[in-house]
């Protein structure tokens, strides 16, 4: 059962958040901002993935929901994690991105509890479970679910004691609570790090000098910040 969200259309300034401590996340044409557990969306809103109620494109940012704490900015769907462990989905959800089989929304509509983390990749979504699991869901044509298929789209538990998400066009990462990473998907570009351009079906570690304390993915290339500083 989903539960749709209301929305506003009020909008505000990009120099409002100047000197606000926002959160923010960068999507593929459109981005999404945390001001005070409000989230703003501008940009590209083709197939609604702005989540103020429209399809109508944002030169500045509308507000979109309350009490959210974390964003992540997809290709065409955004995900919205409120302050109550809850994920709301906006956007299409054509490959079953929201992680559940429902049709695109204009609006957040809830499709998740229980979860403490979040990351949207291209046409894919990553959910960080409150007990450290990993669920994963959408296309899987690169086995970016890391469930060793490439097919179906989930939502599918993908392994344990994991700390920290992202997502990439058509790969994933996971940050453990070790500090090691582990890898699923497409590698073409080399972005896993480990000096080889072969996909992976299944998770596989990253070899890297160092433990890890935060990940990050784009499109084609992947941040890692070390424990002792460095990137």
């Amino acid at each position: 059962t989903t539960t749709t969200t209301t929305t506003t259309t009020a909008t505000t300034t990009a120099a409002a958040f100047i000197s606000s401590k926002a959160v923010i996340s960068a999507g593929t044409s459109h981005s999404l901002v945390i001001v005070d557990g409000v989230a703003y969306a501008a940009g590209q809103n083709v197939y609604g993935q702005l989540g103020d109620g429209s399809k109508t494109n944002r030169a500045q940012p509308a507000s979109v929901m309350s009490s959210v704490q974390a964003v992540s900015a997809g290709r065409d769907h955004s995900l919205f994690l409120t302050t109550d462990g809850k994920v709301h989905a906006a956007g299409t959800n054509n490959y079953g991105q929201f992680g559940h089989s429902g049709s695109d929304s204009w609006v957040p509509v809830e499709v998740m509890s229980g979860v403490q983390g979040i990351a949207a990749g291209w046409w894919h979504s990553l959910f960080l479970m409150d007990d450290g699991s990993a669920v994963a869901a959408g296309y899987n044509g690169n086995g970016q679910l890391g469930d060793g298929t490439k097919s179906g789209s989930g939502p599918i538990t993908v392994m344990s004691g994991v700390k920290a998400l992202a997502a990439g066009r058509r790969f994933s990462l996971f940050l453990m609570e070790d500090g090691t990473v582990q890898a699923a998907g497409s590698n073409g570009a080399g972005v896993f790090g480990d000096s080889s351009v072969s996909e992976a079906l299944d998770p596989v570690s990253i070899t890297l000098s160092g433990v890890v304390r935060a990940i990050s993915a784009q499109a084609y290339h992947t941040l890692f910040l070390m424990e002792d500083g460095t990137a």
